[in-house]
């Protein structure tokens, strides 16, 4: 019988309830309407109303009204076709819908890294079992994604899903799509253009 830490039979599910629980958490809460999320929403309402002239200057009236924040939008102008939907719903509204989406992309991040990354762990079911514990208190301590819900959600749980698809992908040889996803990344996030 093993003596490690990580070994405790009620861990794993006490871990990952209080994990699901931080999300659920995170992705209800209404903080951050006039911070990164009213970034991206200003965004959208340019795109909607027309106004793609004006996407830099956050100082600028939208639809003749004051803008959500006076963020600088820093991406390609095409990425803010993407928040066009956001901009559809009232900012309360919104910033929920983008924390769920925040959400999704997070959870699916690492459900996939999960599967992908045990097999490196041993193929036992302590080896598993110890990994899948370690993982969790990994992404519970992993302070990125809990910021994102005190910002009103970013686009960072977005390129985060996508890192993990297009690393398969180059993984598999599949190049062409590795490199449309790496592109979108940049689209929505500049600062990758250096990978």
């Amino acid at each position: 019988m093993s003596d490690h830490w990580l070994d405790r039979a009620w861990l794993l599910p006490v871990l990952l309830t209080l994990l699901l629980a931080c999300f659920a958490f995170g992705s209800s809460i209404d903080v951050g309407l006039y911070m990164d999320f009213a970034n991206y929403y200003d965004a959208g309402n340019k795109i909607r109303h027309g106004e793609i002239a004006n996407l830099y200057n956050p100082y600028a009236l939208i639809n003749g009204r004051p803008a959500q924040s006076t963020m600088d939008f820093v991406a390609v102008p095409i990425s803010a076709y993407f928040y066009v939907p956001l901009a559809m719903l009232a900012p309360p509204t919104a910033l929920l819908v983008f924390k769920w989406q925040n959400t999704a992309a997070y959870l699916a991040g690492l459900l996939i890294l999960f599967f992908h990354c045990r097999k490196f762990a041993g193929a036992g079911p302590p080896d598993q079992s110890r990994f899948a514990t370690l993982f969790t208190i990994l992404a519970l301590i992993f302070q990125p994604f809990w910021f994102t819900y005190r910002v009103g959600g970013q686009v960072t749980p977005t390129v985060f899903l996508c890192f993990i698809a297009a690393l398969l992908c180059h993984l598999s040889g599949r190049y062409f799509l590795s490199a449309l996803l790496m592109i979108f990344i940049i689209l929505i996030k500049p600062g990758f253009a250096i990978g």
